[in-house]
């Protein structure tokens, strides 16, 4: 029999006590057995409870992973340690929280878990290390995206090319060459940061990637994009999204777009903007995908990545392989109608194991799962 590496099952369901950041642990929890998808696909946490959503997960290994979400503007925080999903406690005077932007979720072991707290005014910043949870010296800039390699090596992005460091004493904050949305990386000294840059002329922006290679953040060339003539108004072409499967390869998606209705025939929504770094050149990567917003990437630990997105309540999700091939996986669906929606995905170290968290709907009530895709079984 072929050796799974991949996260064991995980049935738990959400009680009223991880509705917010609250001490007390339930006694019991209703559980919803888990459906197993083919392709790889299985749902292993659907929550008892109807509202609420996931924003955002980490995981470190097979046996630690966390996700953190809201209810009712209340935060909540789950753990996985190995065996099942438990309600962990979260840091006191987080206030309400309303949308996925105002949590964000960073692990580098099992005792060092980083939740971010974003405002227009700074980022609060919290630890959780063996002995509870530890509030440090907030960023004065909203973050927008974030990377944590150790106590002393944190990274995030804020917006009007800010990139913030905490060095385990106190914050600085390096100039990037282009606008940045979004951090990945294969290691401290080997990190991309992806956004766009402005062109002056012509499309308003081209899609930028920067690379940190331990002493500085370097743009290096990225593909051009424009419509064919007569071109659309306002166009622009950015990326928001970037994994690292390796130190010799990277990939960021995003989207060329323009402005719609400005008058004349307007031309068709290309497909994404995907593009691929083999270890010299960001080279462009076809897909056969219509979805132009928010798609989601996560290395699948074998050499390869995960695509997802929701289009009209469905999730959907492809599997990227460098040689080019693009392979569409079966619809995340429950019985009885229920379909989910994505909302983030993760690689767990050291297995061939994607873990998503989101949303399964039916008749419009909402109940937080989280999936997980082995590649082994596809």
């Amino acid at each position: 029999m072929k050796r799974r590496q991949a996260v064991a099952a995980l049935l738990i369901g959400l009680c009223a006590a991880c509705q917010v950041p609250s001490h007390p642990r339930p006694a019991s929890t209703s559980l919803v057995r888990p459906s197993t998808l083919p392709g790889g696909w299985h749902y292993t946490y659907v929550g008892a409870e109807l509202g609420g959503e996931l924003w955002d997960l980490a995981a470190t290994g097979p046996d630690s992973a966390w996700a953190v979400g809201a209810k009712g503007g209340k935060a909540f925080l789950l753990e996985y340690d190995g065996r099942t999903w438990r309600p962990a406690d979260l840091p006191e005077g987080l206030g309400e929280v309303e949308r996925k932007e105002d949590l964000r979720l960073a692990a580098a072991g099992r005792d060092d878990l980083w939740l971010f707290r974003p405002d227009p005014r700074r980022t609060r910043v919290f630890r959780r290390d063996g002995t509870g949870w530890h509030e440090l010296p907030a960023y004065p800039w909203q973050a927008i995206d974030v990377r944590v390699f150790a106590p002393g090596d944190v990274w995030l992005l804020a917006g009007d090319r800010r990139a913030g460091h905490w060095d385990g004493t106190r914050w600085r904050t390096r100039t990037l060459p282009a606008h940045a949305s979004a951090l990945g990386a294969a290691a401290p000294d080997d990190m991309w940061a992806v956004g766009h840059r402005d062109t002056g002329t012509g499309p308003y922006s081209q899609p930028a990637a920067m690379h940190w290679n331990g002493r500085a953040w370097r743009l290096t060339p990225t593909p051009a994009y424009r419509f064919p003539d007569p071109r659309p108004p306002e166009e622009e072409t950015f990326l928001y999204d970037v994994v690292v499967p390796s130190g010799k390869e990277a990939w960021a998606v995003g989207v060329h777009t323009f402005n719609h209705g400005e008058g004349g025939q307007d031309p068709a929504d290309p497909p994404p903007v995907v593009l691929r770094w083999n270890g010299s050149a960001w080279n462009r990567h076809l897909v056969p995908i219509r979805a132009t917003c928010c798609l989601l990437l996560a290395p699948d630990g074998t050499g390869g990545v995960l695509l997802g997105t929701t289009f009209a309540g469905i999730s959907n999700t492809w599997r990227l392989t460098a040689d080019g091939a693009v392979a569409e996986l079966p619809k995340m669906r429950m019985p009885r109608g229920q379909i989910g929606d994505l909302t983030a995905m993760t690689h767990v170290p050291g297995t061939h194991t994607v873990l998503a968290v989101g949303t399964l709907r039916a008749r419009g009530a909402p109940r937080i799962t989280v999936a997980e895709f082995d590649a082994d079984e596809e």
